[in-house]
């Protein structure tokens, strides 16, 4: 880290830190304490990596106990769904999509919801030719904010079961699958929807929603991956038992880490 960049130790994606989290031992050497008011960091837009988000995975070590209301890991939000660019993507906790018993209890309190022990994660995509945007979910529930380390990863991949295409989304904790969707795309993909290069840039300890920061993370977040491509689960489970953290092989995978953290 030099000043307030955070340098991509496998690429050319450096970050840039806003407000004043603090360095401090981590899960593995050095990790990045964010105190829940104003601290994020700025992971750039990510080149196009948006517009390629049909085989990716996101993985990160992450430690907290605050349960008092929903907080971000990352997140960017792009322009409204009748403009080309908008992108959801990120991951919050301690919050998850209201069920039918939950809509009859509280009909106003929205579609999403604050829960503990709860990981929801989003993507959306763009309808191309009608405007409009299409968000999917998946949510997990898993005592995360129990004050002990914990490592998430989320996949995305296309699969084929019996001639049909599927996409297959599946979340693991502590190198456990926690949670899985299937959903078959739409059959004429390239010209209902698409996914799009992030408008907005990915922000890390918070989510960027158009350009301003919120549900800021209160913990400490350690080795930020992001690769273009889906880690089986033997990748997954190598990684969690890693005490180096470069334990999957870097070819043919987005170079993007911001996981060596130094102090000065």
């Amino acid at each position: 880290m030099i000043g307030n960049t955070v340098k991509d130790v496998w690429g050319e994606n450096n970050a840039t830190i806003v407000g004043t989290p603090t360095i401090v031992n981590g899960h593995l050497k050095n990790a990045l304490k964010f105190d829940g008011v104003k601290d994020y960091v700025n992971l750039t837009t990510l080149g196009d990596f948006g517009a390629k988000l049909d085989f990716y995975t996101v993985e990160v070590w992450i430690k907290t106990d605050y349960k008092e209301t929903w907080t971000t890991i990352f997140k960017t939000i792009g322009r409204g769904c009748n403009n080309s660019g908008h992108m959801i993507w990120g991951i919050d906790i301690n919050r998850k999509t209201a069920d039918l018993e939950e809509r009859k209890k509280d009909p106003f309190g929205g579609r999403i919801i604050f829960r503990e022990d709860f990981i929801l994660l989003y993507l959306a995509s763009f309808f191309k030719n009608k405007g409009g945007c299409s968000l999917s979910f998946l949510r997990g529930e898993f005592p995360i904010s129990d004050g002990e380390w914990h490592h998430l990863v989320y996949t995305n991949k296309t699969v084929d079961e019996n001639g049909t295409e599927w996409t297959k989304r599946a979340l693991f904790i502590d190198g456990t699958l926690n949670g899985i969707s299937k959903f078959h795309p739409l059959i004429a993909r390239n010209t209902r929807y698409k996914y799009e290069p992030f408008s907005e840039p990915v922000y890390l300890g918070a989510g960027n929603n158009r350009g301003e920061a919120e549900g800021f993370f209160n913990g400490i977040i350690d080795e930020v991956r992001i690769y273009d491509r889906p880690l089986t689960e033997a990748e997954i489970i190598r990684n969690y038992q890693s005490t180096t953290g470069l334990a999957v092989d870097r070819t043919d995978k987005l170079p993007t880490v911001w996981g060596a953290l130094k102090k000065k």
